[in-house]
């Protein structure tokens, strides 16, 4: 998916309160199968190892952005990794 199509989807998760951010709360989600997850390419090594272990584990579709950080996209500062968690837009991210 082109980073523009991505940050629009983002955008409406983040308005809608349907974001979680960051490892630890990501990780406290009990259901991640058929979620979308976005992890920042400057993200640490031990953050890039748990979330990719924690989507293979319980199936939710991980998105690695190369060329554009993940505050860059959704207009934060420091956020390197967040799960959107509506069933509707994470399919659509997903499919693309």
């Amino acid at each position: 998916m082109d980073n523009v199509k991505l940050a629009r989807y983002l955008g409406l998760a983040i308005k809608g309160g349907f974001v979680v951010y960051g490892l630890d709360n990501i990780k406290a989600i009990r259901v991640l199968r058929g979620k979308a997850i976005v992890l920042c390419n400057t993200a640490s090594k031990r953050t890039h190892d748990s979330i990719v272990a924690l989507a293979t584990e319980r199936g939710a579709k991980l998105i690695e952005l190369a060329n554009i950080t993940l505050d860059e996209l959704i207009k934060t500062n420091n956020c390197k990794v967040i799960c959107v968690v509506n069933k509707d837009l994470a399919e659509v991210i997903n499919k693309d």
